[in-house]
């Protein structure tokens, strides 16, 4: 009898392990087989689902939008402490330094965010404060893994004429100040545009790492090309703000350009217009990502509104790169020596576009990109660029038969950008194509010489357009 027992127990211990191993292997759908208009889930926020649209796929990747407009905040803080005077009245349309993009990108728990220029949006500063709420990206809204389903990505930003001389695509005119498409364009006062004219934006930008953002102008058209419409419902959340406070449905929400102390809004169908940063009490957010492909598989659903794909993240305890949208791949993890990160050189390099080669008699690395060629010597402390020395902070290594080189100066020595995104542990390398395409019929021209004084003489700074300053600059 106790035999047949053990036998009992035995059989049924190996049933629920295959059970179990059937239950990790075996996933509704493959991540890849997304299509545009599919609908996952993912995270929550005030204890309710966040469902996420797949609204279009860009150079980064998979773009996923917040399927509904999830609260009422300010774009920013207007500053009633006197500490930052650009957004001393209604806030400022920087996105960059705004409260929303901190909010947004934040893992910390209330009361613990540190906020820009420390400008917190309290309700005498916001109206809808959130300053004591628990960022967007806390554990109390996504999980280790959940995180690892969102990139973390370099994207083109709008400028205003207040910020253009941070340009770095070689334009110092602004978007919003110009002409476009034949129309002059000024949103400081009550017009009204259509989405579904924005085939393209150009004018002054710089780029910015997010994980979550508002969309841009390109964006945005794209989603109402994709899909014909802009409009966006309310979670249970933005319904009880709105009806609290104003006894109606507004579908109003951020878009992430600005100028001056407003900030750009779509609503309805298909309108496009601004809103002052502080007290649009009834302008929503509809935060966005790009799914990471790499760490995200769909364990049940349908793809549906209803019945969205539930989505799960392959938690990573190491350091993460992301090189122009997409995650690298490296035999050994990155390393921390000397409070320089070491990475393998060759996945760095070839995501850079350069040829790698090994000097066996110097155990030396090569790189060779354009007329550009990198040495690093292993063990030695001076890169060669062109043959000019650099001091390193930590030399190339050999760690398990693959060359590991600090990431920062081999990746600036190719013309890229590095920022560490500490919150989350990644690292961001950034080299965009240049120069800029503005879509069809918009010549490159223009940007790449910079000037623009003999292109529309009758923009003056008075309409807002064309000032001298910035007809100055860009000769």
């Amino acid at each position: 009898m106790v035999k047949k027992i053990i036998s009992l127990v035995l059989a049924i211990s190996i049933l629920c392990a295959v059970s179990i191993v059937n239950t990790t292997l075996i996933y509704a759908a493959d991540i890849d087989e997304l299509s545009i208009g599919d609908y996952i889930q993912l995270g929550t926020y005030m204890d309710a689902p966040v469902i996420w649209r797949y609204i279009d796929e860009d150079e980064n990747g998979k773009l996923m939008l917040s399927d509904k407009i999830l609260c009422y905040k300010a774009f920013d803080a207007r500053n009633h402490k006197g500490v930052n005077v650009k957004s001393e009245r209604h806030g400022c349309g920087f996105w960059e330094e705004s409260t929303l993009r901190t909010w947004l990108n934040e893992t910390e728990i209330g009361g613990n965010i540190e906020w820009p220029g420390q400008n917190s949006p309290t309700h005498e500063s916001a109206f809808w404060e959130y300053d004591q709420e628990d960022g967007f990206l806390s554990s109390t809204n996504f999980s280790s893994g959940d995180l690892q389903i969102m990139k973390t990505v370099s994207q083109w930003n709008l400028l205003d004429i207040n910020e253009a001389e941070k340009s770095t695509n070689g334009i110092y005119y602004s978007f919003g100040y110009n002409y476009y498409p034949q129309n002059a364009y000024w949103f400081e006062g009550d017009i009204y545009k259509k989405v579904s004219e924005l085939s393209h934006v150009e004018g002054a930008m710089y780029r910015l790492n997010d994980t979550v953002f508002l969309l841009n102008e390109t964006q945005v058209y794209n989603l109402w090309n994709n899909f014909g419409t802009v409009i966006a419902g309310l979670a249970e959340f933005a319904e009880n703000q709105n009806k609290d406070s104003l006894g109606m449905d507004s579908t109003y929400w951020w878009l992430r350009s600005g100028s001056g102390s407003v900030a750009k809004v779509v609503y309805g169908e298909d309108s496009y217009s601004s809103n002052p940063c502080y007290p649009a009490v009834n302008t929503g957010v509809r935060p966005a990502f790009y799914l990471n492909e790499k760490n995200a598989m769909i364990k049940s659903g349908g793809g549906t509104k209803d019945d969205p794909y539930i989505l799960e993240g392959k938690d990573e305890d190491s350091i993460t790169v992301f090189s122009n949208g997409k995650q690298l791949d490296f035999n050994v993890e990155p390393i921390i020596e000397n409070d320089r990160t070491l990475v393998g050189m060759r996945a760095v390099f070839e995501a850079l576009g350069a040829d790698v080669e090994w000097e066996s008699d110097t155990s030396t690395a090569i790189a060779i990109k354009d007329n550009i060629t990198i040495r690093l010597q292993i063990n030695n402390d001076i890169m060669l660029v062109n043959d000019a020395p650099i001091q390193l902070d930590a030399p190339a290594r050999i760690i398990n038969d693959n060359t590991m080189v600090p990431l920062r100066a081999v990746s600036e020595s190719l013309g890229a950008d590095v920022e560490w995104i500490g919150n989350l542990n990644r690292i961001v390398i950034d080299k965009p194509e240049l120069p800029m395409d503005f879509g069809e019929g918009i010549g490159k021209e223009n940007w790449q010489s910079g000037k623009f004084g003999d292109w529309r003489p009758d923009i003056t700074k008075s309409d807002g357009g064309y000032s001298d300053y910035q007809k100055s600059i860009s000769q």
